[in-house]
């Protein structure tokens, strides 16, 4: 089913044991009712490839068993309904690639799934107007996941990328890539945990919720995690830097809620009353609070110290940040 492949009306594969490598490469599948490529429950003993081929009316592989690769790089896939790929509970022996242009129109999702290898979706274009663009609650990564340079635009509550209760074996990447969510949070990664270090040099994240544009509540990152450069926007929040300059000049906040575990790294919160977010660290990492505190010749790395013995990772000191903030205000005298 390649090389300009064409199929008016649902291709079943469902329950299918292809005992070798299955090529969709530059192959059209088109089901203007319903899913135009159904596959649930099929077993490839190699891999299978799916690269720069359109699919409208969406892929499902729902439980599907792939020893080997799955290969979607450069393919179209758009669906009437909700999903264009539906993987839920997708097993992949070996690498899941959705890049080199790869475009969906529809929601990715990959709840529960497991990947041998590395899941790549770096340089896809991801929209959604009715929900996610990406859902992958659960997903089991054992090496590298590269977010590296998406797009996605999403629209509803339950967030644009979805990671909620996901393990990543090795690192994650999202360097440069941009979530718009028109009316709910950009990233949502309750309980995500990542092995590695994670790279979101100049990410940026545009959400409309009160949770805040990216919600890490109880993540835990094994190694770095590195912001530099990263912007996000949650309309309805006030911008913390203005805000914890505005404490600065008060009373210590009352609300500090730590919500990301950084081991080897730091433990950090946002001065809100119930939810904590990542939105106060990527504001730092910026710059606009750090110059703001070097004036007075107080650096942000003073608001961190070593735990106690037998913790793992770094917490806030409200005493530290007590300290720093008489040291400025004597020197501005």
């Amino acid at each position: 089913m390649n090389d300009g492949f064409l199929a008016d009306g649902e291709v079943s594969l469902i329950g299918a044991h292809i005992g070798g490598t299955l090529n969709c490469d530059e192959a059209t599948f088109i089901n203007e009712d319903g899913a135009a490529l159904n596959a649930d429950l099929i077993v490839v003993d190699q891999s299978m490839w799916i690269g720069r081929t359109t699919i409208t009316g969406g892929l499902i592989l729902l439980g599907a068993d792939i020893s080997g690769s799955l290969s979607c790089g450069g393919s179209i896939f758009s669906s009437h309904t909700a999903h264009a790929f539906h993987g839920d509970g997708l097993h992949v022996g070996r690498d899941l690639i959705c890049d080199s242009g790869f475009t969906a129109t529809g929601e990715i999702r990959l709840a529960g799934a497991r990947v041998g290898g590395q899941l790549n979706v770096s340089g896809a274009t991801l929209t959604n107007d009715s929900g996610p663009v990406l859902t992958a609650d659960g997903l089991r990564v054992d090496q590298h996941v590269s977010l590296k340079e998406l797009s996605g635009v999403a629209g509803g509550e339950s967030g644009a990328v979805r990671l909620s209760g996901a393990h990543v074996g090795g690192w994650l990447d999202a360097v440069g890539a941009r979530l718009t969510n028109r009316s709910g949070a950009g990233l949502i990664a309750d309980g995500l945990s990542v092995d590695q270090q994670v790279h979101w040099h100049n990410l940026t994240v545009t959400g409309v919720s009160e949770a805040g544009a990216v919600r890490l509540w109880n993540a835990h990152i094994g190694g770095p995690l590195n912001v530099l450069g990263a912007t996000l926007t949650n309309t309805p929040v006030q911008d913390l830097c203005d805000h914890f300059q505005l404490l600065a000049e008060q009373e210590l906040p009352t609300g500090l809620l730590t919500g990301l575990y950084l081991h080897g790294g730091v433990v950090f919160g946002e001065w809100a009353p119930r939810e904590s977010d990542v939105d106060f660290l990527a504001t730092l990492a910026t710059g606009r609070c750090r110059r703001r505190w070097r004036r007075c010749g107080a650096s942000t790395r003073r608001w961190w110290r070593t735990p106690r013995s037998g913790s793992t990772g770094r917490t806030c000191s409200l005493l530290t940040w007590r300290a720093t903030r008489a040291r400025c205000r004597r020197r501005r005298r």
